[in-house]
């Protein structure tokens, strides 16, 4: 009995209380990182967006709802209405879906990829539809119109739709295709200086070109540093090497820095090498011959009769000399 009565009760005991007292924070930290986790779930699943941006989710939900409206669409007239050039691409549209399947896509299967340099700032925001197959992926670019309306840029939905890069690449046809494009400087070369052309939103691979035509390597040396990447609109063609008969790939034109119709920029002007250089006009004397001439023969046609001044003078015969 004196045993039980010397015993401390349990609350009393400080080892004991120390340690319900750390279960306690335990149970209360673990709680917490459970709400952390399951915080960070719904972040991820809201495509990294912060919940708490409500402009972003707001911008991000109408581009996808504008997308969704250009999907449903069943014809061309009825598309056009969500396409950011609006009617002036209808006959495009019109020859891109004759005898051609409608595609059917699913607004939900959009993820939302990270805007190209450029692009992010001007409020672009970008839509990517993964295929299989080998197929390249279907990308919207959702830009505002001049209405206000969030609508889908045609020349990049058609060009990843039909896998333009890829086939200009692996299926050379001679003659020429305008598409936005990837730019690195690879640097010099002997006679120009080397540029690598990708897809912007396919991981193809590049084709690279060896650029010597005069204005379009200036453009490049000055506007794409060497190891530098830019995106670009370019013409792009094929040409037919008439001494090998075999077909030649070429950068025929720079339309713009960025992609043109959205964030696109045309280059600076290149100063011509004999830019200054005046052609050199013939001495005044002579000038003044051929003038007089011009007049003598004008004033031959109306009267008939050359002037007195004009008239050669007829010298005096030889006469020979007496022995």
């Amino acid at each position: 009995m004196k045993d039980l009565q010397n015993q401390e009760a349990p609350e009393q005991n400080p080892d004991v209380a120390g340690c319900r007292k750390g279960r306690r924070i335990l149970i209360a930290y673990s709680a917490v990182l459970g709400l952390a986790t399951a915080g960070v779930a719904v972040w991820r699943g809201m495509n990294g967006r912060n919940p708490m941006d409500s402009a972003t989710v707001a911008v991000e939900d109408q581009a996808r709802a504008a997308l969704a409206a250009f999907l449903k669409a069943d014809n061309p007239a009825a598309r056009v209405r969500w396409v950011l050039t609006g009617e002036s691409v209808l006959p495009q549209m019109e020859a891109y879906h004759a005898g051609r399947e409608s595609e059917v896509y699913d607004p939900a299967a959009f993820q939302q990829v990270e805007a190209p340099v450029g692009l992010g700032a001007r409020g672009v925001v970008v839509f990517e539809l993964p295929r299989g197959r080998g197929l390249t992926p279907v990308v919207a670019c959702m830009s505002r119109n001049a209405s206000g309306q969030w609508c889908v840029d045609w020349d990049l939905w058609r060009q990843s739709a039909e896998g333009q890069f890829r086939d200009f690449v692996f299926r050379p046809v001679e003659g020429e295709q305008t598409l936005r494009v990837k730019l690195t400087n690879l640097g010099l070369t002997g006679g120009g200086v080397k540029i690598s052309v990708e897809d912007p939103f396919d991981a193809a691979p590049p084709i690279v070109f060896e650029v010597t035509r005069p204005d379009l390597a200036a453009v490049f040396l000055r506007d794409l540093p060497a190891g530098s990447v830019r995106t670009a609109t370019l013409q792009l063609v094929w040409l037919n090497d008439g001494l090998t008969g075999t077909l030649q790939s070429q950068i025929r034109r720079h339309v713009c820095w960025g992609f043109h119709g959205l964030d696109g920029v045309a280059a600076g002007e290149i100063p011509h090498p004999r830019a200054g250089k005046y052609r050199v006009f013939p001495e005044q004397d002579a000038l003044n011959e051929s003038v007089n001439e011009a007049v003598g023969a004008a004033l031959l046609t109306t009267s008939g009769t050359v002037p007195e001044k004009a008239m050669p003078v007829a010298e005096p015969p030889a006469v020979a000399a007496k022995p």
